[in-house]
């Protein structure tokens, strides 16, 4: 069985409560995932003990905790999950729709930013360069040149990149 996700979350517990709060059993985790994304649906009906289930599991406690440990190129970090199944990554690799799937929605837990917003609503191909973290070179990096993108002037030389990342 998988344990909290405390690890999972940056040492934060996840516990999936209620509005009142009482604990929610993974059924009614699922239920609450399905309702808010409905195309995640043809992934609730596993087995619970199958790696399977216990991915799908997993990943709507994320769902229900507001985030995901993410990975390079804004996707789900395969490892860690692989890690907190006690399995290997290329077990985890083989669930490939699920993990698809739930990348899909990872734009709607995109930490608050309001240029990152702006830059994603301007230039949607832009969306999956913001997940990154934002103490990361590439997160300082995405915020530099997400306001050089909505300031219309993008630096013409890396020199220029690298002399304000190394600033900052």
């Amino acid at each position: 069985m998988v344990e909290p996700l405390e690890a999972l979350l940056g040492g934060e517990h996840c516990d999936p409560v209620s509005e009142v709060g009482e604990r929610l059993d993974s059924r009614d985790v699922a239920s609450q995932v399905v309702a808010r994304f409905p195309e995640l649906a043809i992934h609730q009906d596993n087995e619970p003990g199958s790696t399977r289930g216990q991915l799908v599991r997993l990943l709507n406690e994320c769902v229900m905790a507001g985030h995901f440990p993410k990975a390079q190129k804004g996707r789900i970090d395969r490892e860690h999950l692989a890690e907190r199944l006690q399995t290997s990554v290329g077990s985890i690799r083989k669930y490939k729709s699920i993990l698809a799937s739930y990348d899909s929605i990872l734009p709607h837990f995109a930490p608050a930013d309001d240029i990152a917003d702006e830059v994603k609503r301007r230039f949607p191909n832009l969306a999956l360069h913001q997940f990154y973290p934002a103490d990361s070179t590439k997160g300082k990096l995405v915020k530099m040149l997400n306001e050089c993108v909505l300031a219309g002037r993008i630096p013409r030389s890396t020199n220029v990149i690298m002399i304000s990342l190394t600033c900052h």
